[in-house]
């Protein structure tokens, strides 16, 4: 309603209740005013109530951008370790086949000559990079082991060799073994499993809380979480 509105109206009122002259003028601008004031109000509180909807629109657009992103840089990290397993699958491959190789020949050396000397860990040491990511030590004390088996090597060395390809959290726990401790491999395999969570407990943990990744099918997510 606008004020020429609101000024007929309660001079309308104004007659009705008996005012007039000086007393009806001063009582249609107090309620002209009051009812100025109150459309004022209510004008800024819309206002302010849509600049907070507009504000809330803007963080909300901003947080769904940052989790976009955030999913975006898990899918990278996800698809460069999937690229590294797979170089380094590769890399395994080749390297039992090289033990392989020379295993044979190394047999044949042995029938000619069975008092001959045996290749040593020296000799035969592939070259594993370290561990990287304590939270896969399952998968890189199985290539190890590999290596170990395909070149021959005592298992009495296993713990010493495994120490050497250590860094990091890894290390330290490793030297904060016992000297017996430390020169057995089962007592180190357990206790790296055990803390990385790599053990029973911890991959009932990991399998109750897996969840399928972006684009992947059924039966890819399946096979990942057996």
């Amino acid at each position: 309603m606008s004020e020429l509105d609101l000024y007929a109206k309660y001079l309308d009122l104004g007659v009705k209740l008996g005012r007039s002259g000086e007393d009806l003028a001063t009582w249609v601008e107090d309620k002209v005013r009051q009812d100025m004031e109150r459309n004022d109000r209510q004008i800024e509180r819309e206002r302010k109530r849509e600049e907070m909807e507009m504000q809330n629109q803007r963080e909300e657009k901003e947080r769904e951008m940052q989790r976009h992103r955030e999913e975006m840089e898990m899918q990278r990290q996800r698809e460069e370790r999937e690229m590294q397993n797979q170089r380094e699958e590769r890399e395994l491959k080749r390297l039992e086949l090289e033990a392989k190789t020379k295993k044979l020949e190394l047999g044949s050396r042995a029938s000619a000559d069975v008092a001959g000397p045996k290749p040593s860990y020296g000799v035969q040491r592939p070259k594993i990079p370290p561990l990287n990511d304590p939270s896969q030590v399952d998968l890189y004390l199985e290539r190890f082991e590999r290596h170990a088996t395909a070149f021959g090597w005592p298992e009495s060395e296993w713990a010493s060799c495994l120490s050497n390809l250590l860094q990091d959290e890894a290390l330290s726990i490793f030297l904060s073994l016992s000297p017996a401790e430390g020169s057995d491999y089962q007592a180190v395999q357990r206790v790296l499993l055990q803390r990385f969570g790599c053990d029973r407990n911890g991959f009932r943990s990991k399998f109750l809380s897996v969840k399928p990744r972006a684009a992947e099918d059924f039966g890819t997510f399946i096979n990942r979480a057996r």
